[in-house]
């Protein structure tokens, strides 16, 4: 004969999941191991995992339209798929470059005469 089953409140497990406990915390608190869980709660986790997800989404958006640029930028980089584009300009002409290569190859000429 089997032992009766604990009594968990589920919502409570939807809850906790919803804001990322992991099933080690949510066993601590509902008083159930980890296999428990994921045996008789794991569509429950799953959703609440998902109801979590959804606010916190929701909420950075409504941040991001109340106009805190630091999270448009941040959305606009992880859903938007944005990047920072880096742009290097060069006052230094194409000549210029060449006479400097020149330059540094007869120094490292010299040099290497000078230590035979």
């Amino acid at each position: 004969m089997s032992r009766p089953k604990k009594e968990i409140d589920g919502e409570v497990v939807k809850k906790l999941a919803a804001l990322n406990c992991s099933m080690e915390e949510i066993g601590h608190v509902v008083g159930c191991s980890v296999d428990t869980l994921e045996r008789r709660f794991a569509d429950v986790i799953k959703e609440g995992r998902s109801h979590g997800k959804v606010s916190l989404k929701r909420k950075m958006y409504d941040t991001a339209i109340a106009g805190n640029v630091t999270m448009m930028i941040w959305l606009s980089k992880n859903m938007l798929g944005y990047t920072e584009k880096i742009e290097q300009k060069s006052d230094i002409t194409k000549e210029e470059t060449e006479r400097l290569i020149s330059e540094a190859k007869n120094l490292a000429k010299e040099m290497s005469e000078l230590r035979q």
